[in-house]
């Protein structure tokens, strides 16, 4: 299940992708967390302790900042936002290993665009690895933009700065 994209020359492209069936998207509970909470502490290196890194999305989860998709009671992709900035900061997305290719990021992204839309955001902001080349594909199918280049941004690494604009309507 990929994105629709339309473009002509004249105009930027128009995407949609369609929810997965039988997903909503949702604020996650402190019960979902611990596995957020497995799940980055195998696919996003950032230095924190299991425990540093549960008391964070506990916090961030009490002010709705952690939302995700489940069915059938089970988590299968969540993301970390700052609704309070313009553009609306997206600090993490991630999908299950289970879950993965099956357009749940995409469909989890364009549910945040949407929601920043309606807060009257003018789309996202994120930061990448440089050498994480399957996230900048990903973002980079999902129409994001490079903005800058951070050097020495991670600890290991330089940052790629996004920015992902909402998208045009369908007519």
């Amino acid at each position: 299940m990929g994105a629709d994209v339309q473009s002509d020359s004249a105009e930027p492209p128009r995407y949609n992708s369609p929810m997965p069936p039988s997903c909503d998207l949702i604020a996650l509970k402190p019960a979902d967390l611990a596995l957020l909470n497995a799940w980055a502490e195998s696919d996003l290196p950032d230095g924190l302790t299991t425990h540093e890194r549960l008391s964070r999305l506990k916090r961030l989860a009490q002010d709705q900042r952690v939302l995700g998709f489940k069915r059938h009671g089970q988590l299968m992709a969540a993301a970390v936002v700052d609704w309070a900035s313009d553009p609306v900061h997206l600090e993490t997305l991630i999908v299950g290993r289970a879950f993965r290719r099956q357009a749940l990021g995409q469909a989890l992204l364009n549910a945040l665009l949407a929601k920043s839309q309606v807060l009257g955001a003018s789309g996202l902001k994120l930061m990448v690895r440089l050498s994480a080349h399957s996230a900048l594909a990903f973002y980079a199918h999902c129409h994001a933009v490079r903005r800058d280049v951070h050097l020495g941004y991670y600890d290991d690494d330089d940052g790629v700065e996004l920015f992902i604009p909402h998208p045009i309507p369908p007519r």
